[in-house]
């Protein structure tokens, strides 16, 4: 396999992971609307906990073949968003369950942080990968 076709299974495999997000987030706004979000919500926090460990080793696996200069920022980014997830479940734990509105505005918090790592920190790692297939 040549370096665009690894490249381009790379690029596929993080926007599936990026598409299984979308559905979960999807799934939680839905139970949420039903009355049913504290549970729904435990789902997505462990859900987005398995999530971020899958995806970032995914991405780290890429960024480190492709000696991206970014990857330390990229990093502490995932780290930090990895301990705002475990913050949140364990006060989620702690309180035996939050109400529906605390439940809400912390996934809100999470997945605004989330989209805003997607769109600038994923997107300044493709500019990169667009640039580097441009120079081979």
């Amino acid at each position: 396999m040549n370096w665009d076709e690894q490249l381009n299974l790379g690029i596929e495999e993080i926007d599936e992971q990026h598409k299984t997000l979308v559905l979960h987030v999807s799934k939680f706004a839905k139970a949420y609307k039903s009355g049913t979000g504290k549970q729904a919500a435990l789902e997505i926090l462990e859900f987005l906990e398995k999530y971020v460990d899958e995806h970032f080793a995914t991405e780290e696996r890429y960024m480190l073949q492709y000696d991206y200069p970014g990857y330390s920022e990229h990093a502490a980014l995932h780290s930090e968003f990895r301990a705002k997830l475990i913050s949140y479940k364990e006060e989620y734990y702690s309180q035996k369950g939050l109400s529906n509105y605390a439940v809400a505005k912390m996934l809100e918090m999470t997945l605004k942080w989330l989209v805003e790592h997607i769109k600038v920190a994923d997107k300044k790692y493709g500019v990169f990968i667009k640039n580097k297939m441009q120079s081979v």
